[in-house]
């Protein structure tokens, strides 16, 4: 049987170091800086394609390679239709997750943010979606409550190769029974990259610490920063001292040798392994928070106001945005006879909250709007100005917004509904302290649930 393999990085060398020999491997996909990978390919003499193959960029070489199955581990590059279709069997990915949960990239990270007790390997027909096809296979995988990404990394690179193996060997023989994902069920989390490793001080001591071992080394690490230097943070465990109600989230309370104490929302958090400067470098008072440069500008320095009569106006055309709606679950544009009656009616009666925010110039960032029920407890929504995005301004907004609320009023728990395929709003509501409650099915979409408390 032809196989050709799409594979980057450690865990891609790894499986094709176990399989070399004991298939026929027509050919091999890479990214230029798999460098084991491309070596191997060399060493061995398989036929390789480096780089990005999207466009038709390997249609020629393709060609002259037909292959019966092909196989994807931890391949860097979108596979669009004309590897897609290429074999005449099989199109097989290998996921790090149990899907239909943790679709979309490094999920076990994302598993570990989230407090999860078992992650898995999943291996699925590849198609036209996310990590939507058939299951073939899966293996779960504990995850312990110190357990890092690392460390989960490591369990990969022991079950991958079997797996892969295993499904060689069903496709083989003619063994494969496809099981449907229940799509319902389906969660999505998107890429992450170094900078979104920025610690919130503000969250509970429990998620700042799931944050922190998720992006243990290997990988870059949860940060902060002490003024203008930047910190990273690859262990943290939680500690029993006694905080003052008046001290601020993020001080530093006790410094040694080994480590230092750091007051989060509701404890305390004993930190280790510090990168950029040493435990002793730390002084007791100290707050740790985001970089200080930062504040002169962006989403740090924002001013606020109740939204009044006057604000009518832009409220609406920031609610008909395209993007507002399309992750609305009212998506039909808005009239703005139906916003006026709306606004006039909820500000008057005290329905509904809404701040606008603006930075230090007097430009305005956008809204947030919290709902009222009954009970005292709110609904949050969130629209950032098109021109004010890509500023860090929506967690500050979302923080500042929620604290006016549980200030202001009676409100003492406020939830979010976010879809799974609205990346962007999650990781905002996450890095302002909300935290998942449920995911579940909202006017026919799914939906993360996220809430957060009064303290």
């Amino acid at each position: 049987m032809k196989v050709g393999l799409l594979v980057s990085g450690k865990l891609g060398h790894i499986c094709l170091s176990h399989i070399k020999d004991e298939i026929d491997l027509v050919f091999v996909f890479t990214d230029r800086n798999s460098h084991q990978i491309i070596n191997t390919c060399k060493e061995k003499g398989i036929p390789h394609f480096i780089g990005n193959p999207r466009k038709g960029r390997a249609a020629k070489f393709l060609q002259t390679r037909p292959a019966e199955l092909v196989l994807s581990v931890n391949y860097l590059f979108i596979v669009e239709q004309d590897i897609l279709y290429h074999a005449s069997g099989y199109a097989i990915n290998i996921h790090g997750s149990l899907l239909p949960k943790y679709r979309g990239r490094t999920p076990h990270v994302w598993a570990i943010i989230n407090g999860e007790t078992k992650t898995g390997i999943t291996a699925h027909v590849m198609t036209e979606g996310c990590d939507e096809g058939d299951v073939i296979l899966q293996k779960e995988i504990p995850v312990s409550n110190d357990a890092t990404g690392g460390d989960v990394l490591r369990e990969f690179e022991a079950e991958y190769p079997d797996l892969l193996k295993e499904v060689i060997k069903k496709v083989a023989e003619g063994d494969v029974k496809l099981h449907p994902q229940n799509h319902h069920e389906a969660t999505f989390f998107g890429k992450r990259t170094p900078e979104d490793g920025l610690i919130d001080w503000n969250w509970s001591r429990n998620q700042i610490r799931n944050w922190i071992r998720a992006q243990a080394a290997p990988y870059p690490g949860a940060f902060t920063y002490l003024k203008n230097s930047k910190i990273t943070i690859h262990k943290a465990e939680l500690d029993g001292s006694a905080i003052g109600a008046t001290v601020k989230d993020g001080t530093v309370l006790s410094v040694d040798v080994h480590g230092l104490t750091v007051k989060t929302r509701d404890g305390a958090l004993r930190l280790f392994n510090i990168e950029g400067l040493e435990p002793t470098g730390f002084t007791v008072g100290d707050v740790l928070g985001e970089k200080q440069e930062d504040t002169s500008r962006g989403s740090e320095m924002l001013s606020w106001r109740e939204a009044g009569n006057n604000d009518m106006l832009s409220v609406y055309e920031w609610a008909n945005l395209e993007d507002a709606r399309k992750n609305s679950y009212s998506q039909k544009p808005i009239p703005y006879a139906d916003h006026v009656k709306w606004f006039r009616s909820r500000i008057l009666e005290g329905l509904s909250e809404i701040y606008i925010f603006s930075d230090q110039d007097g430009n305005d960032t956008g809204y947030v709007r919290f709902d009222l029920d009954p009970l005292n407890n709110s609904v949050i929504s969130i629209v950032v100005d098109a021109n004010q995005r890509g500023k860090g301004h929506s967690t500050r907004m979302i923080d500042l917004g929620t604290r006016l609320m549980f200030e202001n009023s009676n409100c003492s728990l406020i939830t979010a509904y976010i879809f799974k395929s609205n990346t962007v709003s999650l990781k905002s509501f996450i890095r302002a302290g909300y935290q998942l409650k449920e995911e579940k099915i909202v006017k026919g979409i799914p939906s993360f649930v996220y809430q957060i408390s009064k303290k």
